[in-house]
Formats: C-alpha cells, structure tokens, sequence
C-alpha cells in the first residue's frame, strides 16, 4: 500500500535538519574547538567587556567571523563521530551556541570584519579607516560599526 511509505515523512531519522539536542551536541564540540585556539582566552575575556578599544574589537570580530567562515555549513562528521548526525551540516545556530553569542551579534562581526578588511588592511586600506581603528579611546561594536557603513555609503 503506497499509503504506508508516506509513514516514513514523520520519520526524523533521516532528516538533514538538526534536531535541538544534536544542535547542543555540536556547539558543545565547536565550543571545545574554539576554547583550543589560541586567540579564543583573549577573545572571551575582552569580549565580556562593556567598554573596548576599536583593535579590540576587530580582533573579536575576526576571530568570531574566521571561526563562521571555517565551519558553516560543514558536515557534522569534521566535529564530531556521533552516531547519525556526520551527514548533516553545522548551522549557524550550532556556531553561535558554541561562540555564546546571539546571531545578531555573529552578523555585525562578519560585517565589521567584511569592512575592516576592505578599507583598513592592504591595497585598499584607507588612512582615515585605519586612524579610527587604531584610536586609544575606547568604544563599543555599535559605534565602531557604524563609522565603518557611513565610511563605505560616502565612498562607494
């Protein structure tokens, strides 16, 4: 009977999504993956600060959007050997957990980094870019962020 196969859609088993307990399991592996890199202690410490130079955060933000880039969307088998999740992909959720950030925060970082890297590092760095990242005075991610849009929206 062809009605006894469609039984098998409510079947998670197979699913490529993660359920919310495998999404925990992998932040927890991608959690023990970051706190083994180097830059992670600096980053944790100084990110829990409420006030930070504008270097600062741009080491946060790279280190949060590096630690994106290198594992989203990648299979669950390159963090962990559980049983019947090596074949789905990381999320970003999965990332953020892992990271103890909301995705909100995740997404500022890749675009300050996007920024950072267009306007302050290389061919393309531009000196007023560079100047106020390399500012003293202390700042937040918001204040930071913005310079960075309003410098782009000016000069595209």
């Amino acid at each position: 009977n062809d009605d006894d196969d469609s039984s098998d859609d409510d079947d998670d088993t197979g699913s490529i999504y993660l359920s919310e307990d495998e999404v925990a399991h992998v932040a927890g592996e991608l959690a023990t993956l970051a706190e083994s890199l180097p830059a992670f202690a600096n980053v944790k410490v100084k990110a829990g600060s409420r006030s930070l130079k504008n270097e600062e955060i741009v080491r946060i933000w790279e280190f949060r959007a590096a630690f994106w880039d290198r594992y989203y969307r990648e299979w669950c088998s390159e963090v962990t050997n559980a049983a019947n999740i090596g074949y789905k992909r990381i999320t970003g959720e999965c990332i953020c957990r892992a990271l103890d950030v909301v995705h909100s925060t995740m997404m500022q970082a890749r675009e300050g980094m996007r920024l950072v890297n267009r306007y302050a590092r290389g061919p393309t760095a531009h000196q007023e870019v560079v100047a106020e990242i390399a500012k003293e005075s202390t700042g937040n991610r918001s204040k930071l962020l913005d310079f960075l849009r309003k410098w782009e929206a000016a000069h595209l």
